[in-house]
């Protein structure tokens, strides 16, 4: 039951559902079986296809955007933090694909902090002028909330990639540095 359980960790795969499956099967009278299946039921409101949980931030000028506002563009979604090493680790390569596709009008490249010291991270992105993209900070701790539940997140970085119809392509995304990222976004450009 705890490997079951720990297969969704990050999400809906072939192999967790397929050990979901044989588990339910295997032991249908389980007493971890309401937990388990509980965390099955959360991980499918974000399977490839399902609607994108909605959010807003507001950028460094102060204008409210939210992920609806980009319906008809691929989004890539990072959600960092200026305190969060593995966050700051991943922006060099973040930076270089979001160069490569900067051209392209159909993808966005949003990077969502969750930092409560705005000043902070408005600083962070004014020391780095090659750090492009859509920025948006979500200070508001109950807000942040909101997004960790509807995304499941565990903690930060969270990557998470919508396809045109502000429908989730990969939640959670792979990382910049993972090597796949430029390849799935270019299969939502077919």
């Amino acid at each position: 039951a705890k490997n079951v359980y720990e297969a969704f960790r990050d999400g809906i795969s072939e192999i967790a559902t397929s050990l979901y499956n044989d588990f339910v099967n295997s032991y249908p009278s389980s007493i971890y079986l309401a937990s388990i299946d509980r965390k099955y039921q959360k991980w499918l409101t974000l399977s490839k296809g399902t609607p994108a949980p909605d959010f807003v931030g507001l950028t460094p000028e102060g204008k409210k955007v939210s992920l609806s506002n980009l319906k008809g563009k691929i989004v890539y979604v990072d959600i960092w933090a200026t305190w969060c090493a593995p966050c700051r680790e991943e922006l060099p390569k973040a930076k270089e694909i979001q160069k490569q596709f900067s051209t392209n009008e159909k993808i966005t490249f949003l990077y969502v902090s969750i930092d409560d010291k705005t000043d902070k991270w408005k600083s962070f992105l004014k020391s780095d002028p090659d750090f492009k993209g859509l920025h948006i900070n979500i200070s508001n701790q109950e807000l942040v909330g909101k997004l960790y539940k509807a995304y499941q997140m565990a903690g930060v970085p969270t990557y998470l990639l919508i396809d045109q119809e502000g429908k989730i392509a990969s939640a959670p995304a792979s990382r910049p540095s993972s090597g796949k990222v430029e390849d799935e976004i270019r299969g939502l450009l077919k």
